[in-house]
């Protein structure tokens, strides 16, 4: 059974909504919540917030979960991998600290990908759109995938080019991009790599 850490990053700066980490959902800050789904996975080793606030961090302990302080990092990716450093794991999965509606079962099928096939080596999630509005939004990452699922292009504009050819491929790339969720699987090697 492989061990798996899960690093929600959240950091103090944010140039889309300032103070992110801590914005009040339902009595809890928003990262307490991404903390609570993620303790609800079956295959999670480890959960703990990975931050450059002090603020961040005493909210975290004090809803009962593990925060470590880090440096500033360009990256969350970044951020999760000085954590890495400190923890013994084969997995870790970098969950997004916007992420309070996770479905803790989504991140098991994330480890159980990366535990079944040894050949993959960073894997994520994502989704069809429901209409083309969150597809046209540019707080919604998109993701176009290959014919066998492989990431192709990461993108928070509508992907352009998804029906090459097809004269109305700008109203209908809804239907072929998916809604990229924020979760990360990588194994410890490709994290290190990274």
């Amino acid at each position: 059974m492989s061990k798996v850490l899960v690093v929600i990053p959240a950091r103090s700066g944010s140039s889309r909504f300032p103070g992110k980490a801590l914005a009040d959902l339902a009595g809890q800050p928003l990262v307490v919540r991404v903390a609570q789904r993620a303790a609800r996975m079956n295959t999670a080793t480890e959960v703990l917030v990975a931050t450059d606030d002090e603020r961040i961090a005493t909210a975290v302990t004090a809803a009962g979960f593990a925060a470590e302080i880090t440096g500033e990092h360009a990256t969350g990716s970044d951020r999760v991998g000085e954590v890495l450093a400190r923890h013994d794991c084969d997995i870790v999965i970098n969950l997004q600290g916007d992420e309070p509606l996770i479905d803790p079962a989504d991140c098991d099928r994330l480890v159980a990908a990366l535990s079944a096939d040894t050949s993959l080596q960073i894997a994520t999630c994502a989704h069809p759109f429901s209409g083309p509005e969150q597809w046209r939004d540019p707080g919604v990452v998109k993701v176009l995938v290959d014919r066998a699922g492989r990431a192709v292009y990461f993108s928070r504009a509508a992907v352009p080019g998804t029906f090459p050819g097809r004269p109305d491929a700008r109203e209908h790339g809804w239907q072929v991009a998916l809604r990229h969720v924020g979760i990360y699987g990588f194994r410890r090697a490709a994290l290190e790599r990274f």
